[in-house]
């Protein structure tokens, strides 16, 4: 079961600043920010400013079948917030199709976890929920000092050279464009969004840094946090089920 302890918060963006260098620190970990802060025009269906969880409770990751019945089971039977994604190649699952494209990365086709925290921010007040199974309100409470004066370490300094690579050649995406538009002036299609990956090898990165310069660069709606499920960035579509 899971209960709730509520925050009064000074100064909503610092605090904010704080809970995602602190949970930078934790796996999993997740953030939804909204960034109303640094928008001109606020998100008028925004329903919090910014949400969070850590800690891993339950969770359930599978590959190529039977991911939406683990999914609904895990959803019945805790009757909780769930946290995570759905791969593109689930479609595999939908219908009779498949995929040959390289995977470099090896992802599972969906991951859902229930948080052991669940941290909700809006208008200055912040909301944490925790599981009754494990503490109740008096151990939970210290968690919002522990964020407040949580002080990170060294940041992490990379003076690696870092060489993107492109997985079509740029006559390969041409042809493939000319094809593309060969098929929309015959009718057979109308809209395709075609992408090709960019990419780099054997590297280290500090995600927190990277995801603070993409937020300040593009501060978009319900933005993804650093610390998705393997520390890797803006991976796909993130789902909540309440």
């Amino acid at each position: 079961m899971r209960k709730w302890i509520d925050f009064y918060l000074k100064d909503q963006q610092a605090f904010i600043n704080q809970l995602i260098k602190w949970g930078n620190t934790k796996n999993p970990f997740i953030v939804l920010n909204s960034n109303n802060e640094k928008l001109p025009i606020k998100d008028s269906y925004a329903q919090y400013d910014l949400l969070a969880a850590s800690g891993l409770y339950k969770y359930v990751s599978a590959c190529h079948k039977d991911c939406f019945n683990q999914l609904e089971k895990l959803s019945k039977e805790n009757n909780d917030w769930l946290f995570g994604y759905f791969s593109y190649d689930l479609k595999n699952e939908i219908e009779q199709l498949s995929s040959q494209n390289l995977d470099g990365l090896g992802f599972p086709e969906m991951y859902f976890f229930i948080p052991q925290y669940i941290f909700l921010i809006k208008d200055n007040k912040l909301d944490i929920g925790y599981l009754t199974q494990f503490e109740c309100a008096t151990s939970a409470a210290p968690l919002f000092y522990e964020i407040e004066t949580f002080e990170q370490k060294s940041p992490f300094i990379n003076n690696q050279k870092i060489e993107i690579n492109n997985r079509v050649s740029k006559a390969e995406y041409m042809q493939t464009v000319n094809k593309i538009k060969n098929h929309i002036q015959k009718g057979d299609i109308y809209e395709v969004n075609y992408c090709m990956e960019f990419f780099a090898e054997e590297i280290s990165i500090e995600a927190l840094s990277i995801y603070n310069q993409l937020n300040n660069i593009s501060p978009t709606p319900f933005n993804i946090s650093p610390s998705l499920l393997y520390t890797l960035i803006l991976y796909q579509l993130l789902l909540i089920f309440h």
